[in-house]
């Protein structure tokens, strides 16, 4: 046992204790491995660096809180790695581990990343993100080239921006940690998992205005067998995501995403493909979630597949996938109440395969019509590439599959005691956007119809929904160029 304290640290949240922690953890270290200890108290400090055999133990009552002052973060280069995508990339962290195996935090403390000493200050409007000064801690934690790596109980807060990095490691448990970051901060993700293997991710609670859990490549990795699970969260962007962005020979495979719950958040699970690259072997199951997020164009399950546009940062590289694709992809045993859709596009370059939707229940308390609100959207992650898919009045909108299964989808449509909305901008009195209304109320006998599905350019799609009907005068699945092999 190394403790901060007795190595000079203050604990009184004004002291710098940066180099009595560090003295702490390179004893240990020294000594073979033993367990840094924080007595409660508020420890202000810089970077630190964490070494293999070595646990940073936090007791109840504990802060490590982040200097605000970026002069004590001296910047880090893992330039292999990031810098080739991520021209932007900030170099500087509160906790770095690097090439370090069997490094272990945890405990019932706090990891205060201070997150507003590096945001724009003043009053922001509300549901308007705050900007952020350069340069920042963009990165709270970050594990780089671990193996072996553990982090438990402790709760990451305000952070700057991401607040847990693993990159290139291997073989990483994080259970019981609270990510409380703010739901309109800059960039603030709560987990992302990059060109890593063997992830275990379960008993957390996520609470952030970006992305909850990541996976990612790098140039040098794919990212595979990942599982999530028994989780919450919130947040203002996707709660279980995929992403590649860059041309790779490395894929995305092999992610669990089960037991959890999702509330208040614009998309639960979305798959992202925006190169030649491949993403295949995702299981979702048990999942209940809801996407009142005060947005419209909300995605309770997404998946979307194309080029990069031409603004993107986009890494040159061989890939042996001839076209992108995401492959073999299960959703199953979903309870969602929302107002979007479940959207699943491919551009014409690109193809999703083999995916199953099994036992789903979408809940519509209120409709978000895409006709009138998906015309002009920019968002990169909204299917540019499939106009006809952003605006199709469906619960179901697919373009660009090969091999779908649906069986017993399940649509509740709103009943004339709810309301169905449609976004235009409304304005208050003063002239100001209303942010917490999304819309007018339709009125009765004007509802626009809705079918439970619309397919574009798919193949073998199966239907077994006997249990959904379509709201209003309409087919219940429309096709454009796609033959159904089967219908129940």
């Amino acid at each position: 046992m190394f403790k901060v304290k007795e190595f000079g640290a203050a604990g009184d949240g004004i002291t710098k204790d940066t180099a009595a922690i560090q003295a702490a953890i390179d004893a240990a270290s020294a000594a073979g491995g033993g367990i840094v200890f924080l007595d409660p108290g508020t420890y202000l400090t810089g970077s630190i660096f964490l070494k293999s055999y070595v646990t940073l133990e936090f007791s109840p009552g504990s802060t490590l809180k982040g200097s605000p002052d970026i002069a004590d973060y001296p910047r880090q280069f893992f330039a292999q790695s990031i810098s080739l995508h991520e021209p932007d990339y900030q170099w500087h962290h509160l906790i770095i581990a690097t090439n370090a195996e069997y490094v272990t935090i945890r405990g019932s403390g706090v990891i205060d990343g201070s997150g507003p000493a590096f945001w724009h200050k003043g009053q922001f409007p509300p549901r308007k993100w705050i900007g952020y000064d350069v340069p920042r801690i963009e990165k709270m934690l970050i594990f780089y080239q671990c193996k072996n790596v553990r982090i438990q109980d402790v709760t990451l807060f305000n952070s700057p921006a991401w607040h847990l990095h693993i990159l290139e490691c291997d073989r990483v448990w994080i259970q019981g940690v609270s990510v409380d970051g703010r739901l309109f901060g800059p960039n603030v993700d709560g987990i992302d998992v990059q060109g890593s293997a063997d992830v275990f991710i379960s008993d957390c609670r996520f609470e952030c205005g970006d992305d909850a859990i990541v996976m990612f490549t790098t140039p040098n990795r794919g990212c595979e067998r990942v599982t999530v699970t028994n989780c919450t969260f919130r947040t203002n962007c996707v709660a279980f995501k995929a992403y590649i962005n860059i041309e790779s020979k490395h894929a995305i495979r092999d992610l669990v995403f089960t037991n959890s719950v999702i509330w208040r958040s614009t998309r639960a699970v979305a798959l992202y493909l925006f190169a030649h690259s491949l993403i295949e072997n995702v299981l979702v199951s048990n999942i209940v979630c809801d996407t009142e997020s005060h947005y419209h164009l909300n995605r309770p399950l997404q998946i979307d597949c194309k080029r990069a546009s031409s603004g993107s940062a986009v890494v040159e590289s061989h890939s042996p996938v001839p076209r992108g694709r995401v492959r073999n992809v299960q959703f199953s045993n979903v309870v969602c109440r929302t107002d979007g859709r479940i959207l699943l596009t491919a551009a014409d370059d690109m193809r999703i395969e083999n995916v199953v939707l099994r036992d789903v229940r979408m809940s519509y308390p209120t409709i978000d019509d895409p006709s009138v609100t998906a015309k002009n959207v920019e968002s990169d992650q909204f299917a540019n590439h499939s106009p006809e898919a952003r605006v199709a009045r469906a619960a179901l909108a697919a373009d660009g599959v090969d091999g779908l299964y649906v069986d017993n989808l399940q649509v509740e449509w709103p009943t004339k005691d709810n309301k169905w909305i449609r976004w235009d901008g409304l304005q208050n009195e003063e002239g100001k956007p209303r942010p917490y209304i999304r819309g007018e109320d339709v009125k009765a006998g004007d509802e626009p119809p809705f079918s439970v599905g619309w397919f574009r350019k798919c193949t073998k799609v199966l239907l077994n929904c006997p249990f959904a009907e379509q709201n209003g005068n309409v087919k219940k699945y429309e096709t454009v160029d796609t033959e159904i092999d089967v219908i129940r």
